[in-house]
């Protein structure tokens, strides 16, 4: 207790009211009032021990923490006013209860791989909606004569410079250079990063401009392919809820050497059925070991590290865990679909 500041006071306030805000239900308020109010809450303990602080330091921290006692009183009041009128609101209007809004799909799918991927050792990092070529294509081994930067397949943005112009991502890959160099991160390290991203694309059933991404990055001195496969299989078999056993055909990436798709056994049938075509597979997505040239943009020696890099769509996991055939459902609001989830 006595080394216990104001400022730090200030910070656990600042906390206080921070946590407040996402405060959703009654429950929540209440525990909120236990942690930060409650007889052995943070701010009562606080006071009980300012008889223990030398003299000089008694006064000026005493009404500081009943200053702050105050103030989160009247944000408890706040609060709780504010939830009885939207409970208020939700019962009696017209008579009838109102429902009570949902997670979308594509958020319990994000929340779904966010546990996953944490539970099994990986960071989860976030990179800008609005990025520039640099990281969105030439730190990727994404050249300028690839059609990717095409205007016909990518939206630019007014910004930036002729060598460096401003785009809206068209993958997720584009975190991977940037995270690691703003984390200052030193091989070995594991990173997933789940996010929106944009490429101009004719909508259809199975195509549209505006999707989202899951990117993992994995990179150390003994990462091998093995190491990919026994990572995506945990991620689907628990998406899922049934073990799964990949495959991988070689591809070509610019961004990885070598390359690959994966496949997944059917989460449907065991000896063929519509959705895998009869095959008894299905195609998740592309992936490969981290190309040496993007790993020198990361500054990480490629010549004693290594690691493997994938980027799957989501909406695609989400359709094949909800049984869903049309990627244009998840954007257009119809509450016919959204609430079934």
């Amino acid at each position: 207790m006595t080394a216990l500041t104001v400022d730090q006071l200030a910070q656990i306030k600042s906390d206080a009211l921070a946590s407040l805000e996402k405060v959703a239900d009654a429950a929540g308020l209440e525990e909120w009032r236990v942690e930060y109010m409650g007889r052995k809450g943070a701010i009562p303990q606080l006071l009980r021990g300012v008889k223990d602080l030398p003299e000089t330091e008694r006064a000026t921290m005493g009404s500081a923490a009943n200053a702050a006692r105050s103030e989160l009183n009247d944000a408890y009041d706040q609060a709780a006013k504010l939830l009885g009128e939207v409970t208020q609101r939700m019962t009696s209007t017209k008579g009838q209860e109102m429902s009570v809004g949902h997670l979308h799909a594509i958020t319990e799918t994000i929340r779904s791989i966010e546990t996953i991927m944490t539970g099994i050792g990986f960071t989860m990092v976030e990179g800008p909606l609005l990025e520039d070529t640099q990281h969105d294509f030439d730190n990727l081994n994404i050249g300028p004569e690839h059609p990717a930067r095409a205007e016909s397949d990518t939206f630019y943005v007014d910004g930036g410079s002729p060598d460096n112009r401003r785009v809206l991502r068209t993958s997720t890959s584009s975190v991977q250079v940037r995270a690691v160099q703003e984390l200052k991160a030193k091989p070995p390290f594991k990173i997933f990063s789940p996010g929106r991203t944009f490429r101009n694309e004719k909508v259809d059933a199975r195509h549209h401009h505006t999707f989202h991404q899951l990117e993992l990055l994995s990179v150390g001195e003994d990462v091998t392919i093995a190491d990919f496969k026994g990572v995506i299989e945990t991620l689907f078999s628990e998406l899922f809820g049934k073990d799964v056993k990949a495959r991988l055909r070689p591809h070509y990436f610019p961004f990885t050497e070598p390359s690959f798709e994966a496949d997944l056994t059917c989460i449907f049938c065991d000896d063929g059925c519509r959705v895998c075509k009869g095959t008894g597979w299905i195609e998740i997505g592309g992936a490969g070991m981290v190309h040496p040239l993007v790993l020198e943009k990361m500054n990480v020696d490629s010549q004693r590290y290594q690691g493997f890099a994938l980027g799957y769509g989501i909406e695609r996991m989400a359709m094949l865990k909800y049984g869903i055939n049309d990627v244009r459902v998840f954007l257009d609001n119809d509450l016919r679909f959204l609430r079934q989830f």
